[in-house]
């Protein structure tokens, strides 16, 4: 019983990493960079929000220094 128990905790986190891997993705442009905010409240595949798309890095990063570093990402290709 505690295997089933063990096995069935271990699915779950194999699943909250593919839902995470799935969010990371949907934000991630083809071209340029998405400035990415991250609402650690939410629960996986919820968590990411769009701030704002740049044509370059430059603008993103300059962009980011607008908000908490550590509550966003700038997500590329």
């Amino acid at each position: 019983m505690s295997l089933n128990k063990k096995n069935q905790k271990y699915d779950k986190t194999s699943y909250d990493v593919q839902v995470i891997l799935d969010e990371m993705n949907e934000f991630t442009p083809e071209t340029g960079f998405n400035l990415v905010g991250i609402d650690s409240y939410e629960m996986p595949g919820e968590k990411l929000y769009l701030i704002a798309h740049f044509d370059t890095l430059k603008e993103a990063e300059k962009a980011q220094t607008k908000y908490d570093k550590s509550k966003t990402m700038i997500y590329h290709k």
